[in-house]
């Protein structure tokens, strides 16, 4: 059996010039349903009003909506962060950034930079086994079924 997942996490920014509505379309996109989540307002140093986004999923819904997740990546983008294991994975977390312009348009790519934006996604693996013993665990999860 494979690793489990306890918890997803969803964090990324709107900006005043982004129309209201990207934030849905971005979790629809993302989990492929609606879903409410926490708006947090943040200002920045020149005054403007930025929107932190942060959705939370846990249990085995979690569990299913990265197996979805996982399924709709292409094998170049699964390639890409099972070689960046060793800076995405923290303990029993994986830290992948998703370029935010491509899921308005119902695509996953990773972030490349640029002025759109990224959209942080983390998963929470269960952890009952040594430290040593993720990184393999965390590859295998990702290359399941590619």
């Amino acid at each position: 059996m494979g690793l489990k997942v306890k918890k997803l996490e969803i964090d990324f920014l709107t900006y005043p010039t982004e129309k209201a509505d990207i934030a849905q379309t971005i979790v629809r996109n993302l989990i492929e349903e609606d879903r409410d989540f926490t708006v947090m307002k943040v200002h920045s140093d020149h005054g403007f009003t930025i929107r932190r986004v942060l959705l939370t999923i846990e249990g085995d819904e979690a569990e299913n909506k990265w197996n979805s997740i996982k399924s709709r990546m292409e094998r170049p983008m699964v390639e890409e962060i099972a070689g960046s294991l060793n800076r995405s994975l923290e303990g029993a977390k994986l830290h992948i950034r998703l370029d935010k312009q491509d899921l308005l348009l119902n695509k996953l790519s990773l972030f490349r930079g640029g002025y759109g934006g990224t959209v942080k996604l983390v998963v929470h693996y269960f952890k009952p086994y040594s430290a040593k013993d993720i990184l393999p665990k965390v590859l295998d999860d990702l290359l399941a079924n590619k």
